[in-house]
């Protein structure tokens, strides 16, 4: 005899996945400000061999305000997101 009824068993799944992608977008949101907070700072560091400068140079633009503003209006989407899926998984939890 099992503890967990099936209908159960998917909702923990259910739960623990959401729970997992929403922490992992959590670490994408605070990451993402840490090198747009640098470029504000520094320009310059756009030269220095970093994944920053390869996704500078990927992205095609050649003005660095440019890629600054790319890089705050994907921060921007981030957030967003971050923010339904979580508003999401509050109404999930409410209603199992």
């Amino acid at each position: 005899m099992f503890i967990l009824t099936n209908l159960e068993k998917r909702q923990l799944l259910v739960l623990n996945s959401g729970s997992l992608i929403l922490a992992l977008s959590e670490m994408v949101s605070i990451g993402i400000i840490i090198p747009i907070m640098n470029l504000v700072i520094n320009q310059e560091m756009l030269h220095t061999p970093n994944m920053l400068m390869r996704l500078y140079q990927f992205s095609g633009l050649k003005d660095v305000s440019s890629f600054l503003l790319l890089l705050i209006v994907v921060a921007i989407i981030v957030f967003i997101l971050k923010s339904f899926f979580s508003t999401l998984m509050v109404y999930v939890q409410q209603n199992i």
